[in-house]
């Protein structure tokens, strides 16, 4: 099956269902401090634990602000987003992510900013994403999901 293929919808419903048939695994996400952030009905809804890691508590307050602006940047420092846009950002990484034709080519066709392989390997995928979105994302040492 070509990953890239699978729409940003079907993305997010196979991870709600995937999360609702195993709900350990989204316990154990919000148990060691990151949230689950969604959108449902038009609004966001947040799903967390006793504790949140992100954002980093900073001494002397016990709030922090949580504004539209906030959320994203939370969202985006090691939140579990599961909205429909940030599926749609996945959809767009994946049907980037080109292999260069390294058999045909040989070394010269190697190319940084393309991904290198012929099936979706994790690792490999989480490589490229750092050649390519680590500066403009400012995700060193972040989560990308």
């Amino acid at each position: 099956m070509d990953i890239a293929a699978i729409s940003a919808g079907d993305m997010q419903r196979r991870v709600e269902d995937y999360l609702a048939a195993n709900p350990a695994v989204a316990s154990t996400i919000v148990r060691v401090g990151t949230p689950i952030l969604r959108g449902r009905a038009g609004r966001l809804t947040i799903t967390r634990g006793p504790r949140i890691s992100i954002p980093a508590i900073v001494a002397g307050r016990s709030l922090v602000e949580l504004d539209d602006e906030r959320i994203e940047q939370y969202a985006a420092s090691g939140w579990v987003d599961l909205r429909l846009s940030n599926f749609e950002r996945w959809q767009r990484r994946l049907t980037n992510a080109k292999p260069g034709d390294i058999e045909r080519f040989g070394s010269a066709a190697f190319d940084a900013t393309r991904y290198p392989g012929e099936t979706f390997e994790p690792g490999d995928f989480v490589g490229w994403l750092f050649v390519n979105e680590a500066d403009e994302q400012k995700i060193y040492g972040r989560r990308l999901f």
